[in-house]
């Protein structure tokens, strides 16, 4: 009688046991060790000699279910990490989107460090209201003109997006060239979100504030903005 070919599965499979022929359902074998995969096939009448020496393994049925349970596993990670990514992009697409906070306060001053010298200041209100004043720094009268004005939600929309887009509230709250003692300055205060952010310049670029400065300055009436210029 011709034997069958009997083939060891890997060593980690093996439990102490040895199958009769009465529970012996399946001849083992496995695909090449790339596929990592164990398959059965038609059983034949297993001989004593090799039915003695086999070391069971577990069912075949078992190493499948365990197979698929570790497939069905990795596959609900990578569901959960890529929820968590769309959530985290869908929220910061939505904060982009969302419409200006109600608490948002913008307050700002420009001007010259000189004596003498005219500054600004401007303030904005999530009502739309506006306030522009021009003052003499070293004058205790009073300022030399004060202006109201409105703003509409489209231009505090847009106010609010440039805000989020420069990432104010992450912006170093003091850049100082303490090397110039006169020299121009600008501050930014900003609330919003139950949070308040102030930012200082003299004498140094920094593109993002600087970026902030212009968007505030293309809602507000003409004539009616705060200079940062440094020579």
């Amino acid at each position: 009688m011709r034997k069958p070919k009997i083939v060891r599965p890997w060593s980690h499979l093996h439990y102490n046991g040895v199958y009769s022929e009465s529970n012996w359902p399946w001849q083992i074998t496995y695909k090449p060790p790339q596929n990592r995969m164990l398959l059965p096939v038609p059983s034949v009448s297993m001989p004593v000699h090799i039915r003695q020496e086999w070391t069971a393994i577990e069912s075949v049925a078992s190493l499948r279910q365990r197979y698929f349970a570790k497939i069905a596993w990795s596959e609900i990670l990578m569901c959960i990490l890529a929820g968590s990514l769309f959530v985290g992009c869908h929220t910061k697409q939505n904060m982009m989107q969302n419409h200006y906070p109600k608490d948002l306060q913008v307050v700002g001053s420009a001007g010259s460090l000189l004596p003498g010298q005219e500054n600004r200041t401007l303030e904005i209100r999530s009502n739309g209201n506006g306030r522009f004043t021009r003052y003499l720094p070293d004058d205790l009268g009073p300022p030399l003109a004060q202006t109201t004005f409105k703003v509409s939600d489209t231009q505090l929309e847009a106010l609010w997006t440039a805000i989020q887009q420069v990432d104010f509230f992450t912006i170093e709250p003091r850049y100082v060239d303490s090397d110039v003692a006169d020299g121009a300055f600008a501050s930014l205060t900003i609330t919003a979100l139950g949070r308040t952010h102030q930012v200082e310049v003299k004498n140094i670029s920094v593109l993002r504030f600087e970026d902030l400065l212009k968007a505030i300055n293309r809602i507000t009436p003409s004539g009616m903005d705060l200079r940062y210029k440094i020579q």
